[in-house]
């Protein structure tokens, strides 16, 4: 009951979040995949999402359900590679943030900071655009008190308050940028793996990876990618059993 009501905002409630799917049909495949869903069919609910987004066009409604079929169906990687993307094309909706939380904790994965869960509310993009609109605007101001000394007294206050709001924006930009040149790019979707020494089968295993692992990806072979955990401990992976999260 307890883990019921825990999940009951986002990973149970996924017709609550039905978003428009470009195309007839995709909204039928959608309309099709929500009563599988309410019908405790997960499996067949989660192809069915997967057939709305292939015939309706990317929709971060159907990425947002599609993750909580799969997580109902016990594909917990997979439901956190679409959560990712879902939240990869609306970084603001707090379901997702939500369901996002809820999983990582339940694979063990710490919870981040106050200040890095703010910051990563808006993409670096966002942080930049208003570090530079404050920026310019700070200088601005300034350049017209030094012109304009009676003009000055009356804008000391405000220019000084703009000033701390744009150290403070830049300071965010700065750890945005940061934190989106280290967050991992790709999810573990398959249980019981581990990465090896090297890209092949035959190599021992280096690096055990469970189920929803979120790893970066540092290079490439063939079928082949080696990855990183949090802990900067590699190993290669089969490209299949990985979903990479694009920037």
């Amino acid at each position: 009951m307890r883990m019921f009501q825990t999940l009951r905002l986002g990973v149970l409630i996924c017709f609550l979040a039905m978003a428009w799917v470009p195309g007839a049909l995709g909204q039928a495949d959608f309309d099709r995949a929500v009563a599988s869903y309410s019908g405790g069919r997960f499996s067949e609910a989660a192809v069915l999402f997967e057939k709305a987004l292939t015939n309706g066009g990317p929709s971060v409604g159907v990425l947002y359900n599609l993750g909580n079929a799969r997580y109902r169906n016990g594909e917990v990687g997979r439901a956190i590679a679409a959560w990712r993307l879902a939240e990869r094309a609306s970084p603001g909706r707090r379901d997702i943030r939500a369901n996002l939380d809820f999983a990582r904790r339940q694979l063990g994965v710490p919870a981040p900071t106050v200040w890095t869960g703010w910051v990563r509310r808006f993409p670096p993009g966002l942080w930049a655009v208003l570090a530079a609109v404050a920026t310019w605007t700070w200088t601005a101001l300034i350049l017209l008190c030094r012109r304009r000394p009676m003009v000055a007294l009356r804008l000391r206050q405000p220019v000084a308050a703009l000033g701390a709001v744009t150290v403070l924006l830049l300071l965010g930009y700065s750890v945005a940028q940061a934190i989106s040149r280290s967050s991992p790019d790709a999810v573990v979707v398959v249980r019981g793996t581990g990465a090896r020494f090297g890209p092949v089968d035959e190599s021992p295993v280096a690096l055990p990876l469970g189920d929803g692992a979120e790893v970066r990806v540092e290079e490439e072979h063939g079928n082949w990618v080696r990855v990183l955990d949090a802990n900067g401990h590699g190993g290669w992976l089969p490209r299949d059993q990985v979903v990479q999260i694009p920037d």
